[in-house]
């Protein structure tokens, strides 16, 4: 248990720079009561990579807005033109709000 936990914790650490992504994926896993929103990055040439998952009790924008956070500590520019892919989950989109 100790070797996966180092390495799941390298695995969501490890820095995003030298990935472009043309488009990211985002879907969210429920198992054992607890909601996995799951980000996987397509570059543009088709190459794929796991860009990490985090766990909440449910599918929510704020688990959403820590991911994207999170990507970008680690380096990813999701400033960029990016295609967003979800299956529709509410959780996962939200309408901008106006001040």
């Amino acid at each position: 248990m100790e070797l996966t936990a180092a390495k799941l914790k390298t695995f969501q650490e490890r820095s995003l720079k030298g990935f472009t992504p043309f488009a990211l994926f985002l879907d969210t896993i429920h198992r054992g009561g607890e909601a996995f929103v799951v980000a996987l990055g397509v570059d543009v040439s088709g190459e794929k990579m796991a860009l990490g998952f985090w766990q909440g009790s449910s599918e929510n924008h704020e688990i959403c807005e820590a991911l994207f956070r999170n990507l970008e500590q680690r380096g990813l520019a999701l400033a960029r033109r990016i295609l967003f892919v979800t299956d529709g989950g509410s959780g996962l989109i939200t309408e901008p709000t106006t001040k």
